[in-house]
């Protein structure tokens, strides 16, 4: 027996999760060219980060630490503060990354000198575009899915016709 589906043009759902995949998509393209950088800076020894190069969003946070023993006057100069959005930065990518894209998500800490008392960490987490779509896309396939369902079944408990669609089977 055939039964009438909600056309996808009737879910909600499927035009407001259609807005992130356009995103993703676009930011993919886009960053294969340009590299956009965000800094964010709410105290003067730490700053946060956001990247977004070959087709890959990095997130990361940089600080400056005093050497465990050591009392030293010669602080590195406070960070300027950001405004809450931060600033942005927008350059060429550079080519020799350009196969960056393929790679799983990676995680990387590591420790640099600043003179003789402080130490520059730098801890980073970079996730590949492809990985977000490919988390995002099910989720979003099967919410559109739940609420055709859902609006379905309420159309037809309420004795209503349901839109002219195609006819799938169930």
């Amino acid at each position: 027996m055939k039964k009438r589906r909600l056309p996808l043009r009737h879910v909600p759902i499927f035009w407001i999760g259609l807005l992130p995949v356009v995103i993703l998509l676009w930011a993919a393209a886009d960053s294969m060219r340009n590299r956009t950088r965000g800094v964010f800076c709410y105290s003067p020894r730490r700053t946060y980060g956001l990247n977004l190069s070959n087709a890959s969003l990095m997130i990361e946070r940089r600080s400056f630490i005093e050497k465990p023993g050591t009392h030293s006057s010669s602080a590195p100069e406070p960070i300027p503060k950001t405004k809450p959005w931060g600033l942005w930065m927008r350059m060429p990518a550079s080519p020799d990354n350009a196969r960056l894209w393929r790679k799983g998500p990676e995680f990387e800490t590591g420790d640099g000198f600043y003179g003789t008392d402080w130490i520059h960490r730098r801890v980073s987490l970079r996730i590949p575009l492809w990985l977000l779509f490919a988390g995002y896309l099910p989720l979003w396939v099967l919410a559109t899915w739940w609420q055709a369902r859902r609006k379905s079944r309420q159309l037809r408990t309420a004795g209503q016709a349901l839109p002219r669609g195609r006819m799938m089977e169930e």
